[in-house]
């Protein structure tokens, strides 16, 4: 070969045709010598490739899809890890607040038993007074420690607790824990309407969605860069036209929203917070909860005017009752005095007359608190037939097998202060 020749070349362009459209032209060339490798002549072909040219453009396009598909899907799967250990340490936090609550409650329970017994005292006033204080204190425990468990069962599970709440009985159970769940500083009113009527929802999954609702509030204050003192969440109801629903609302002072936020603001995983500090979940939480007891929810907010958030609940008929119990006898069977003594007040403040004397025969008693391996099942069955309303209330506290015991007026609770305190309210108001 020739200093500086070439034996051929091939060059890619592309041209536009008559019609507007774009081809892709190869032209390529090749030097054809003799026996004695002399150049002779040059053959040139000129190729139109424009097939090749566009499957080779697809398939790129489809190789740089496929590229940004792996990095979604690996983002999305490192979220998901992240949104895992997250659920991860929120079902640790659930089991220790549940475990917390329950300790605390069977720490205060015989506590608060022994101070109404000194109440029953002749004691100084001096020392009545140091009694009234120590109950006061104690009464707070007892009620943070209903707020924790409240807090700890699945909002989801709908037979966690009851399927009914009482917000004049709820509302002390969960002021200390809702007060401390916003930050240090911003105020927590409460401002509910007298006589308001039972709403179906437990009262677990009430808790947890204004349990939220209440965060929401507090961090949006803080976040707008207002001072605490400043701040206030305000928690309201009141009943809805003919008594059939009843509206509870958390209203805060705070930022408001834009119509861009509330357009997402209950939907999963969507927060305008840092995702360190949220999961997005807290609307959504709330939405999924209140439609699941046929109940509304509706936000209300413009930016710089604060927030308010309302759920609109069904409500329970109320039965008429009798709640005069004075002259019924009841029996309080239970083996662990400071229960027991904590039971007998409790119902003779509601007027009975309790005979406490342990496993006695039972007899024209309308109500009988015991537990199991102190009566019989069959003693138990035939005092329950024995006679029109009577009421056995079970402290199972290890849940133990009873077999199939299924007579009306029979209730089964844990021992728990609080279900114990419920289970005497009902059976006062239904006597």
């Amino acid at each position: 070969m020739v200093r500086g020749e070439t034996t051929g070349y091939a060059v890619e362009k592309r041209y536009r045709r008559q019609d507007g459209t774009m081809a892709w032209v190869q032209a390529s060339t090749a030097l054809v010598r003799d026996l004695n490798d002399r150049p002779l002549h040059t053959i040139a072909v000129i190729q139109d490739v424009t097939s090749r040219k566009n499957a080779e453009l697809e398939l790129d396009n489809h190789r740089q899809r496929l590229e940004e598909l792996v990095t979604e899907r690996t983002q999305a799967l490192e979220e998901s890890h992240e949104r895992l250990r997250l659920s991860e340490r929120m079902a640790s936090i659930g089991s220790l607040a549940a475990g917390l609550g329950h300790d605390m409650g069977n720490l205060v329970l015989p506590v608060m038993c022994r101070l109404e017994t000194l109440a029953t005292m002749e004691l100084p006033p001096a020392a009545r007074e140091e009694i009234v204080a120590v109950q006061t204190t104690m009464t707070y425990l007892r009620q943070l420690s209903a707020g924790l468990r409240l807090f700890a069962l699945d909002a989801q599970d709908s037979g966690a607790s009851s399927v009914q709440a009482d917000l004049e009985s709820w509302w002390p159970e969960v002021r200390n824990l809702l007060s401390k769940a916003v930050p240090k500083g911003v105020r927590v009113e409460a401002d509910f309407e007298a006589g308001l009527p039972r709403v179906a929802i437990g009262p677990h999954q009430l808790t947890q969605a204004v349990l939220n609702l209440v965060v929401n509030a507090g961090d949006a204050i803080i976040g707008a860069g207002m001072k605490p003192a400043d701040g206030c969440v305000t928690i309201w109801a009141e009943t809805v036209g003919d008594g059939s629903h009843l509206d509870l609302g958390v209203t805060d002072n705070g930022p408001g929203m834009s119509a861009a936020v509330r357009r997402h603001a209950t939907d999963p995983f969507f927060t305008t917070k840092k995702r360190g500090l949220s999961t997005g979940l807290g609307l959504s939480l709330v939405h999924n909860v209140i439609q699941a007891v046929h109940g509304e929810i509706d936000l209300q907010s413009e930016p710089g005017e604060g927030t308010t958030i309302t759920m609109r609940l069904p409500t329970v008929k109320e039965h008429p009752s009798t709640i005069d119990t004075t002259g019924q006898m009841a029996r309080v069977a239970l083996k662990d005095p400071r229960v027991a003594s904590y039971t007998t007040s409790l119902l003779r403040t509601s007027g009975f007359d309790v005979h406490s004397n342990g496993a006695s025969a039972l007899g024209s008693e309308s109500l009988v608190v015991t537990e199991p391996g102190m009566y019989e099942v069959d003693a138990l069955t035939h005092f329950l037939r024995g006679g029109h309303g009577r009421k056995v209330i079970l402290v199972n506290r290890n849940g133990d097998d009873l077999g199939p015991v299924r007579e009306p007026g029979l209730v089964t609770i844990d021992g728990s202060h609080r279900s114990m305190h419920e289970a005497l309210r009902l059976a006062v108001t239904e006597a």
